[in-house]
Formats: C-alpha cells, sequence, structure tokens
C-alpha cells in the first residue's frame, strides 16, 4: 500500500531482497533486487542478511542515476544497507517502522540505534507502537494503518444483524499463540455452554490444533485461514482481539478494524492499538482479557440486547471510516513532500 501511495505523485524507485516480493508485485515500479535468502538455520539466516545489506549499500552507491536529491524510504528497520547509503550520502531518510519487537537483543539495539542515527523521520503504525518501541521520538510520528478501497467497499455492504436465525456468534482471528488469548477464548465458550444460541469462531491464521489446548468444547467451531476472511466477519455478531497485556501489547489491531468495517461491535484489551480503535462503551468494550467473568457479561450484554448492537455497530462503521486509503496516502505523501521543500526533486 505504501507504494502505491506515493508512486500517485512521485517518482519510484524500489530496492528489494531477492527473498521475494510480496505486495510490490502488483505495484508496477521499477525494482532492483539484492540478494537475500533464508535458511531453516538461524545464524546461517543472520549471515546471509547482513552480507544483503552490505550488497544493497554498494548496488545503491554504484548507481549513477539516483538524484543527488532523492529521499530514501526504508520500509521496517531490517534495510540498514539503504539507510547508512541515505545518511553517508547526505540524502534525507524516511524510516517506516512496523516491528512490534526485534530478537536477538543484539540485533534489536544494532538496528535501532542505525535508525537513530541516519533517520530524519520515523513513522509508526499507532501511539501505542510508538510508545513501546521508542526510537528518536522527536524524529517521530504516527500514521495509522488503513483498510483498502476494495475491501472498504465490500465491508459497506455488508448489513449488520444482531443475530442470524436466533444465533449469536462470536469470532476471534489470531495466530496460534497462547498469547493471542486462545485460551481464555475457549474458557469463555466453556463458561457459555448452556447458551445454545451463542456460538463461537475461532480462526487460526497459521491452521492447527489451538496450542496448550486439551480439549474443544462443543460450542466451538475452529476454521480455517484463507485470504479473504470478508465472510468469516460476514456470519459475526462481535469481533474479539484478547491479546495478553502481560506478554504481548498489540500495536494495531487490523482484525478490530476490518470487522469494525463490517459494523461489528468488538471486544478488545484495554491498552494498546485494538484499544485505539475501540472506545470503550462505544464501538465495543474494554476488557481485561483474563477476566472470563468479564467476558462472559460483555459477550451477554450485547447477545441479550440488539439495540445496543445496532448503536455499537453504526459507530463502528463511521470509526472505520477514518482509516481510509485516501487519508493514508495523504498522510504519506505529506511526510515526503515536508522533505521536498528543503530538498526537491524525485522520491527514491
Amino acid at each position: 500500500m505504501t507504494a502505491n501511495a506515493l508512486k500517485q505523485k512521485h517518482n519510484l524507485l524500489v530496492y528489494c531482497g531477492s527473498g521475494g516480493l510480496g505486495l510490490l508485485a502488483s505495484a508496477k515500479i521499477p525494482m532492483i533486487k539484492y540478494p537475500y535468502w533464508r535458511s531453516k538455520y538461524r545464524i546461517v539466516t543472520l549471515a546471509n542478511y547482513i552480507f544483503s545489506q552490505i550488497a544493497l549499500f554498494f548496488k545503491l552507491l554504484c548507481n549513477p542515476n539516483i538524484p543527488r536529491n532523492a529521499i530514501i524510504w526504508v520500509n521496517t528497520l531490517l534495510p540498514f544497507g539503504a539507510a547508512f547509503y541515505g545518511w553517508l550520502t547526505g540524502r534525507k531518510v524516511i524510516y517506516h517502522v512496523h516491528e512490534e519487537s526485534l530478537s536477538p537483543i543484539a540485533l534489536r539495539r544494532t538496528l535501532c540505534g542505525i535508525a537513530k542515527l541516519t533517520a530524519t523521520k520515523l513513522i509508526y503504525v499507532s501511539n501505542t507502537h510508538l510508545q513501546r518501541f521508542p526510537i528518536s521520538p522527536r524524529k517521530s510520528f504516527v500514521i495509522y494503518n488503513a483498510l483498502r478501497d476494495e475491501f472498504s467497499k465490500d465491508a459497506l455492504d455488508h448489513v449488520y444483524v444482531p443475530r442470524r436465525d436466533g444465533v449469536f456468534v462470536v469470532l476471534l482471528l489470531a495466530s496460534n499463540r497462547l498469547y493471542k488469548g486462545i485460551d481464555n477464548f475457549i474458557k469463555l465458550a466453556e463458561a457459555m455452554l448452556s447458551r445454545a444460541d451463542i456460538q463461537f469462531q475461532l480462526v487460526l491464521n497459521d491452521g492447527g490444533k489451538p496450542v496448550g489446548v486439551d480439549s474443544i468444547p462443543g460450542n466451538l467451531s475452529i476454521l480455517p485461514p484463507c485470504d479473504n476472511p470478508a465472510a468469516y466477519y460476514r456470519s459475526a455478531n462481535v469481533v474479539c482481539n484478547l491479546t495478553n497485556p502481560r506478554f504481548c501489547i498489540e500495536t494495531f489491531g487490523l482484525t478490530i478494524l476490518e470487522g469494525m468495517a463490517h459494523g461489528i461491535p468488538s471486544i478488545v484489551p484495554s491498552v494498546g492499538g485494538p484499544a485505539e480503535l475501540v472506545s470503550d462503551g462505544q464501538e465495543g468494550f474494554h476488557v481485561n482479557v483474563e477476566d472470563v467473568g468479564e467476558l462472559q457479561q460483555r459477550v451477554l450484554q450485547l447477545a441479550d440486547d440488539p439495540g445496543l448492537c445496532f448503536d455499537m455497530s453504526h459507530r463502528a462503521r463511521l470509526r472505520a471510516q477514518d482509516f481510509n486509503e485516501t487519508n493514508y496516502n495523504t498522510q504519506l505523501n505529506n511526510s515526503v513532500e515536508e522533505l521536498l521543500k528543503i530538498r526537491y526533486g524525485s522520491v527514491l
């Protein structure tokens, strides 16, 4: 999304590791690849990574066609070769930080030190992200992630109802990690077995059986991951994020935002990125994710009050509209144009 946003107004040239292109493959931007590959052995991958950044640095240094006034956009903390190139050649460097954490700790400290030295600006995806992963606060600002226009349009067509065929569905989409609150979600389902009209759906993004769980209650269905989870949102009446803040604090909460775009109320932790998206009692509820009693109370509050569901659904849709692609594109381009006032020209 970042590349597509910038290419609308600026000339782009992308340097990408040979391990893959991901979303850049559809961006139709001139691209130069530098060598990088992963190994099943962590130490080999680390050595390959360091070599790749040396190669990236020299590829940039040996390219005579990069304008002197180009801006270097570094996506994630990892491409430090590009950051060093920009800093050493006197070019402005913008970091777009996505990481929640980095390991080992020596690598994290090194990459953060390089970013602090070389960055002109650092962009974070939420205030929580900035607070949890500070590098150089005076250079930092927040641009929230956004939903693609196509996704938002399809979500807007969805008609939310508090129940379908008399059933209230509680949905959790998460990776198969205990800190994602899978255990508490299953405990919640077990506590509500007496309510046959309330069903639970768990989508594990990486598949498999839930880790650390011995049995699955009869009111919970484990659904397979998919590239487009819209079908899951369309069948849900409330979407949960139960990441345990004692072990991990979410920096954004994309599944919650996607659910809100469909007009679905949310139940989220009281801290972290999801809590920035959802105001307690407005688009959903903030909870202590380890308090199964509180979780049960909030689910029942929604399941037994259609009026509350409709009110929260309306507010959720309105809130989701703040995170649209146009706003995102405008903020990214403004971050570049501020630097172009000083150093006019094209963007790398």
